[in-house]
């Protein structure tokens, strides 16, 4: 089933995994002393962000794993 949110258009292209994937993100996050927020704020990516696919563990760019509009 494709996604429908967060994740919209995205796909292995190795396997054709949808469900959940490893992507670089940036953001921000409450930093002290002691240490940081866990999680970030604000949290973004672009088509150039590094996503690897947690069912096979490919790698690359979310553009290369975006589905084209046509397909």
């Amino acid at each position: 089933m494709p996604n429908s949110n967060c994740l919209s258009g995205i796909r292995c292209p190795n396997c054709g995994h949808e469900d959940s994937f490893v992507i670089a993100v940036t953001g921000f996050v409450h930093v002290t002393d002691d240490g940081w927020s866990e999680i970030p704020q604000d949290a973004d990516w672009n088509d150039s962000s590094f996503i690897c696919c947690e069912a096979c563990q490919s790698t690359g760019t979310v553009q290369a794993f975006t589905i084209p509009s046509n397909a």
